[in-house]
């Protein structure tokens, strides 16, 4: 078998995921509009992750944010999660998200076709919180630094 075939069949799976991470990413934008519920624990993350960050913000903004948060976070979780299914599965758990099926279920899902579920959802909350402390951190920096050159 030569290299050419493999390089065509490999380009094939690449694209069949890239299009199935593009319905997912559909599914779950439509999902976000609709903002479910939060569950407590991951909402004292959220708040956590906001107040480490040192931002101050009104109740309203506080919420808005907690809310843009989860639906990045909750991306985030299926992203990791799919990454670690087999093909098979990826079909599968895509129609189980366009049914519009409940977080339970989708979650039951995960934790019976990704191996070491736990292990990956707690990398992905570490990664998340690096990513937006490292961001929010530069913010600030910059921040200061810009109200640090203004002239008295």
């Amino acid at each position: 078998m030569t290299t050419a075939p493999k390089t065509e069949i490999l380009k094939s799976v690449v694209t069949i995921y890239k299009k199935e991470v593009s319905l997912l990413d559909n599914q779950i934008n439509q999902q976000t509009n609709q903002i479910p519920e939060i569950p407590t624990d991951i909402k004292t993350y959220l708040e956590n992750l906001i107040e480490d960050a040192g931002m101050q913000l009104t109740p309203e903004l506080h919420e808005a944010m907690v809310n843009d948060l989860f639906a990045r976070l909750e991306k985030k979780l299926i992203a990791d999660a799919v990454e670690n299914m087999k093909p098979e599965n990826v079909e599968e758990f895509t129609q189980l998200i366009q049914s519009g099926s409940n977080p339970q279920a989708m979650q039951q899902y995960i934790n019976e076709h990704v191996p070491n579920a736990k292990e990956i959802f707690v990398q992905s909350l570490v990664d998340f919180r690096t990513y937006f402390l490292g961001g929010s951190i530069q913010a600030n920096s910059v921040s200061q630094d810009t109200e640090a050159k203004q002239p008295n």
